[in-house]
């Protein structure tokens, strides 16, 4: 016999999990989005003004590992939808 309250009190374990790892990836992605997006525009115009190649170095190194994070934050998400609850309502579905 399943002890109901253990059920559910698993079931709002994994619910709190998958809310608080999808304010993570919302809270990280929107800066990131902010940063990726600003470094690839600095990247156009320092190469349009033949800025010196170590500064577009620099900032192609920002879009990078902007990109970067951006595939980590996929993973999350991934890993967001991997643990939801597949059977909440106990009715095996």
């Amino acid at each position: 016999m399943v002890d109901n309250r253990m059920v559910d009190n698993r079931d709002a374990l994994y619910e709190n999990l998958v809310t608080n790892l999808s304010q993570v990836v919302h809270g990280i992605n929107n800066p990131l989005a902010v940063v990726s997006g600003h470094a690839q525009l600095l990247v156009e115009l320092a190469e349009s003004k033949g800025l010196d190649s170590e500064v577009v170095g620099y900032l192609q190194n920002i879009e990078e590992a902007s990109q970067r994070l951006a595939s980590e934050l996929d993973r999350l998400r991934d890993v967001r939808g991997e643990i939801r609850p597949r059977n909440v309502s106990g009715d095996g579905m």
